[in-house]
Protein backbone atom coordinates (compact mmCIF):
# COMPACT_ATOMS: atom_id res chain seq x y z
CA UNK A 1 0.00 0.00 0.00
CA UNK A 2 1.24 3.42 -0.76
CA UNK A 3 -0.70 5.31 1.24
CA UNK A 4 -3.75 5.34 3.34
CA UNK A 5 -5.71 5.71 0.26
CA UNK A 6 -4.08 4.42 -2.47
CA UNK A 7 -2.70 0.84 -3.35
CA UNK A 8 -0.20 0.55 -6.48
CA UNK A 9 -0.37 -3.18 -8.89
CA UNK A 10 2.16 -4.48 -10.92
CA UNK A 11 2.32 -7.16 -12.48
CA UNK A 12 3.80 -8.92 -15.43
CA UNK A 13 2.37 -9.65 -19.36
CA UNK A 14 3.18 -13.22 -20.66
CA UNK A 15 1.26 -12.48 -24.04
CA UNK A 16 0.32 -9.92 -26.07
CA UNK A 17 -3.09 -9.24 -24.58
CA UNK A 18 -6.22 -7.19 -26.16
CA UNK A 19 -7.23 -5.75 -22.48
CA UNK A 20 -7.48 -6.57 -18.57
CA UNK A 21 -9.69 -7.31 -16.57
CA UNK A 22 -9.05 -6.63 -13.01
CA UNK A 23 -11.23 -7.79 -10.12
CA UNK A 24 -11.14 -6.37 -6.35
CA UNK A 25 -12.39 -6.97 -3.06
CA UNK A 26 -12.38 -5.88 0.25
CA UNK A 27 -13.06 -6.49 3.43
CA UNK A 28 -12.25 -6.23 7.48
CA UNK A 29 -9.91 -8.92 6.87
CA UNK A 30 -7.37 -10.65 4.35
CA UNK A 31 -9.65 -13.60 3.94
CA UNK A 32 -12.96 -11.40 4.17
CA UNK A 33 -11.22 -9.14 1.00
CA UNK A 34 -10.34 -12.38 -0.96
CA UNK A 35 -13.61 -13.84 -0.62
CA UNK A 36 -15.19 -10.66 -2.04
CA UNK A 37 -13.61 -10.67 -5.21
CA UNK A 38 -15.36 -9.32 -8.09
CA UNK A 39 -14.80 -7.53 -11.78
CA UNK A 40 -13.82 -4.33 -11.05
CA UNK A 41 -11.65 -2.14 -13.62
CA UNK A 42 -10.26 -3.01 -17.53
CA UNK A 43 -7.53 -1.56 -18.73
CA UNK A 44 -5.20 -1.66 -21.88
CA UNK A 45 -3.57 -4.94 -22.70
CA UNK A 46 -0.18 -4.12 -22.83
CA UNK A 47 -0.33 -2.58 -18.91
CA UNK A 48 1.52 -3.63 -16.72
CA UNK A 49 0.40 -0.85 -13.80
CA UNK A 50 -2.52 -0.08 -12.35
CA UNK A 51 -2.74 2.74 -9.94
CA UNK A 52 -6.12 2.48 -7.45
CA UNK A 53 -6.58 5.28 -5.51
CA UNK A 54 -10.33 6.85 -3.28
CA UNK A 55 -9.69 3.79 -1.13
CA UNK A 56 -10.50 3.38 2.84
CA UNK A 57 -7.94 3.41 5.50
CA UNK A 58 -6.94 0.26 7.12
CA UNK A 59 -9.00 -1.94 5.15
CA UNK A 60 -8.10 -5.44 3.02
CA UNK A 61 -7.99 -5.27 -0.63
CA UNK A 62 -7.35 -7.96 -2.80
CA UNK A 63 -6.61 -8.31 -6.76
CA UNK A 64 -6.09 -11.01 -9.25
CA UNK A 65 -5.91 -10.13 -13.25
CA UNK A 66 -7.03 -12.08 -16.60
CA UNK A 67 -6.12 -11.57 -19.91
CA UNK A 68 -8.26 -11.05 -22.56
CA UNK A 69 -8.45 -11.42 -26.45
CA UNK A 70 -10.80 -10.02 -29.26
CA UNK A 71 -10.49 -12.46 -31.96
CA UNK A 72 -10.46 -15.44 -30.94
CA UNK A 73 -12.93 -13.96 -27.94
CA UNK A 74 -10.76 -16.22 -25.51
CA UNK A 75 -9.51 -15.87 -21.95
CA UNK A 76 -6.18 -16.57 -19.81
CA UNK A 77 -6.22 -18.34 -16.13
CA UNK A 78 -6.56 -15.95 -13.16
CA UNK A 79 -3.62 -14.59 -12.40
CA UNK A 80 -2.49 -15.33 -8.22
CA UNK A 81 -4.13 -13.40 -5.72
CA UNK A 82 -2.46 -10.61 -4.09
CA UNK A 83 -3.82 -8.50 -0.32
CA UNK A 84 -2.72 -5.70 1.20
CA UNK A 85 -4.10 -3.44 4.03
CA UNK A 86 -4.46 -0.40 3.37
CA UNK A 87 -1.95 2.45 5.67
CA UNK A 88 -3.89 4.51 8.76
CA UNK A 89 -5.24 7.77 8.11
CA UNK A 90 -2.25 10.50 8.96
CA UNK A 91 -2.12 12.90 11.76
CA UNK A 92 -0.23 16.33 11.52
CA UNK A 93 2.44 16.78 13.92
CA UNK A 94 1.88 18.82 16.86
CA UNK A 95 4.24 20.43 19.83
CA UNK A 96 6.57 21.36 17.46
CA UNK A 97 9.27 23.66 19.62
CA UNK A 98 12.23 25.73 17.37
CA UNK A 99 15.11 26.27 19.71
CA UNK A 100 17.94 28.71 18.09
CA UNK A 101 20.71 26.80 19.88
CA UNK A 102 23.67 29.34 17.87
CA UNK A 103 24.06 31.98 15.18
CA UNK A 104 23.28 29.34 12.20
CA UNK A 105 21.67 26.72 13.73
CA UNK A 106 17.94 25.44 14.78
CA UNK A 107 16.74 22.35 16.92
CA UNK A 108 13.14 21.41 15.93
CA UNK A 109 11.25 18.89 18.04
CA UNK A 110 7.99 17.68 17.49
CA UNK A 111 5.70 15.16 18.13
CA UNK A 112 4.90 12.53 15.77
CA UNK A 113 0.85 11.89 16.15
CA UNK A 114 0.78 9.08 13.16
CA UNK A 115 1.51 5.35 13.12
CA UNK A 116 2.16 4.75 9.47
CA UNK A 117 3.95 8.10 7.85
CA UNK A 118 6.55 7.23 5.71
CA UNK A 119 8.88 10.33 6.53
CA UNK A 120 8.41 13.37 7.36
CA UNK A 121 8.98 16.74 5.78
CA UNK A 122 10.42 19.74 7.40
CA UNK A 123 9.86 22.92 5.49
CA UNK A 124 10.99 25.93 5.94
CA UNK A 125 9.53 29.66 4.96
CA UNK A 126 11.16 31.76 2.34
CA UNK A 127 11.48 35.47 2.10
CA UNK A 128 8.42 35.50 -0.16
CA UNK A 129 6.16 33.53 2.70
CA UNK A 130 6.50 30.80 0.77
CA UNK A 131 8.18 27.25 2.03
CA UNK A 132 10.81 25.17 0.35
CA UNK A 133 11.73 21.74 1.72
CA UNK A 134 14.86 21.37 3.95
CA UNK A 135 14.80 17.93 4.50
CA UNK A 136 13.03 14.60 4.63
CA UNK A 137 13.29 12.60 7.93
CA UNK A 138 12.70 9.11 8.52
CA UNK A 139 9.43 8.04 10.56
CA UNK A 140 9.14 7.96 13.73
CA UNK A 141 11.73 10.66 14.04
CA UNK A 142 10.69 14.00 15.83
CA UNK A 143 14.01 15.65 16.03
CA UNK A 144 15.95 17.91 13.01
CA UNK A 145 19.10 20.06 13.52
CA UNK A 146 18.77 23.01 10.92
CA UNK A 147 21.84 24.61 9.87
CA UNK A 148 25.64 24.26 11.17
CA UNK A 149 29.01 22.43 10.57
CA UNK A 150 30.17 19.93 9.14
CA UNK A 151 31.89 18.05 11.72
CA UNK A 152 34.70 15.53 10.28
CA UNK A 153 36.03 12.52 10.94
CA UNK A 154 39.67 11.97 12.74
CA UNK A 155 42.15 11.78 10.71
CA UNK A 156 40.77 14.06 8.04
CA UNK A 157 43.11 16.04 5.61
CA UNK A 158 43.35 20.14 7.26
CA UNK A 159 41.83 22.28 5.02
CA UNK A 160 44.32 25.05 4.25
CA UNK A 161 43.46 28.90 2.92
CA UNK A 162 43.17 28.29 -0.58
CA UNK A 163 40.42 25.29 0.04
CA UNK A 164 37.87 28.54 0.47
CA UNK A 165 35.76 29.13 -2.44
CA UNK A 166 35.87 25.16 -3.42
CA UNK A 167 32.84 23.25 -4.32
CA UNK A 168 31.70 20.36 -1.79
CA UNK A 169 30.07 17.21 -3.34
CA UNK A 170 27.89 14.98 -1.31
CA UNK A 171 27.05 11.56 -2.61
CA UNK A 172 23.63 12.67 -3.56
CA UNK A 173 24.78 15.43 -6.07
CA UNK A 174 24.50 18.22 -4.00
CA UNK A 175 26.38 21.07 -4.58
CA UNK A 176 28.00 23.71 -1.92
CA UNK A 177 30.99 26.00 -1.09
CA UNK A 178 33.59 25.86 1.04
CA UNK A 179 33.64 29.46 3.40
CA UNK A 180 35.09 28.71 6.28
CA UNK A 181 37.36 25.62 8.22
CA UNK A 182 38.39 24.77 12.11
CA UNK A 183 41.39 22.26 11.62
CA UNK A 184 41.81 22.20 15.39
CA UNK A 185 37.66 21.59 15.60
CA UNK A 186 37.49 19.27 12.88
CA UNK A 187 34.87 21.01 11.04
CA UNK A 188 33.75 22.96 8.08
CA UNK A 189 31.36 25.34 6.91
CA UNK A 190 28.87 25.17 3.56
CA UNK A 191 27.29 27.55 2.43
CA UNK A 192 24.54 25.36 0.08
CA UNK A 193 23.13 28.34 -1.94
CA UNK A 194 19.57 26.76 -1.04
CA UNK A 195 17.86 24.03 1.75
CA UNK A 196 19.32 21.02 -0.41
CA UNK A 197 22.09 20.12 1.94
CA UNK A 198 21.26 18.91 5.93
CA UNK A 199 21.16 15.50 8.02
CA UNK A 200 23.90 12.83 7.81
CA UNK A 201 26.06 12.25 4.63
CA UNK A 202 29.39 11.60 3.71
CA UNK A 203 31.16 14.95 1.89
CA UNK A 204 34.27 15.00 0.17
CA UNK A 205 36.07 18.13 -1.41
CA UNK A 206 36.91 18.19 -4.84
CA UNK A 207 39.07 15.00 -6.39
CA UNK A 208 37.60 12.80 -3.31
CA UNK A 209 40.43 13.38 -0.25
CA UNK A 210 37.55 13.51 2.36
CA UNK A 211 35.84 10.10 0.98
CA UNK A 212 34.03 8.34 3.84
CA UNK A 213 33.94 11.01 6.53
CA UNK A 214 30.41 11.68 8.05
CA UNK A 215 29.60 14.75 8.18
CA UNK A 216 26.57 17.26 8.68
CA UNK A 217 25.93 19.80 6.20
CA UNK A 218 24.74 23.61 6.52
CA UNK A 219 21.34 24.40 5.24
CA UNK A 220 22.44 28.16 4.77
CA UNK A 221 21.11 30.05 8.01
CA UNK A 222 21.59 33.58 8.59
CA UNK A 223 22.14 35.14 12.14
CA UNK A 224 19.41 37.18 13.66
CA UNK A 225 16.75 35.91 11.34
CA UNK A 226 13.32 34.59 12.18
CA UNK A 227 12.83 31.31 10.36
CA UNK A 228 9.29 29.55 10.43
CA UNK A 229 8.97 25.84 10.00
CA UNK A 230 6.20 23.81 8.93
CA UNK A 231 6.43 19.40 9.33
CA UNK A 232 4.61 17.21 7.84
CA UNK A 233 3.95 13.42 8.17
CA UNK A 234 4.04 11.90 4.53
CA UNK A 235 2.99 8.72 3.07
CA UNK A 236 3.39 10.13 -0.78
CA UNK A 237 3.98 12.78 -2.46
CA UNK A 238 0.82 14.04 -3.13
CA UNK A 239 -0.11 13.79 0.25
CA UNK A 240 0.52 16.71 2.28
CA UNK A 241 -1.49 16.71 5.50
CA UNK A 242 -1.90 19.64 7.51
CA UNK A 243 1.18 20.30 9.38
CA UNK A 244 2.25 22.01 12.84
CA UNK A 245 3.73 25.64 12.09
CA UNK A 246 6.32 27.32 14.75
CA UNK A 247 9.37 29.95 14.52
CA UNK A 248 12.33 30.63 16.21
CA UNK A 249 14.10 33.37 16.14
CA UNK A 250 17.97 32.70 15.13
CA UNK A 251 19.80 34.35 18.09
CA UNK A 252 24.36 34.92 17.73
CA UNK A 253 25.93 32.32 19.64
CA UNK A 254 28.46 34.01 21.89
CA UNK A 255 31.81 31.87 21.66
CA UNK A 256 33.65 31.91 24.48
CA UNK A 257 37.27 33.89 24.16
CA UNK A 258 40.49 31.43 24.24
CA UNK A 259 42.91 31.48 27.38
CA UNK A 260 46.52 32.95 25.64
CA UNK A 261 49.39 34.46 27.12
CA UNK A 262 49.99 31.07 28.31
CA UNK A 263 53.88 31.47 29.72
CA UNK A 264 55.94 28.22 30.95
CA UNK A 265 57.23 29.34 34.45
CA UNK A 266 61.32 29.11 35.26
CA UNK A 267 62.23 27.05 37.82
CA UNK A 268 63.71 29.11 40.32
Amino acid sequence: AISSSRIDLTWKNNDNYDWIRVWRGKGNTKEDAENALASYKRVLGSSEYMEDSGLEATEWYAYKILGFWVHPREATDWSNTDSVETLATLVAPTDVIATPISDIEIDLTFKDNSSDEKWHRVQRELGDGGYATVMDLEPNREFFRDGGWFLLAAGYTDCVSTDIGKMVLRPGGELGLLVAYDNERRRWLIDSGGFTLGGDSAVTIDDGTGAGTTARATTGLIKDSLYKYKVHAMQEEADINDYALESAQVTTFDVPTAPDTLVIAEKT
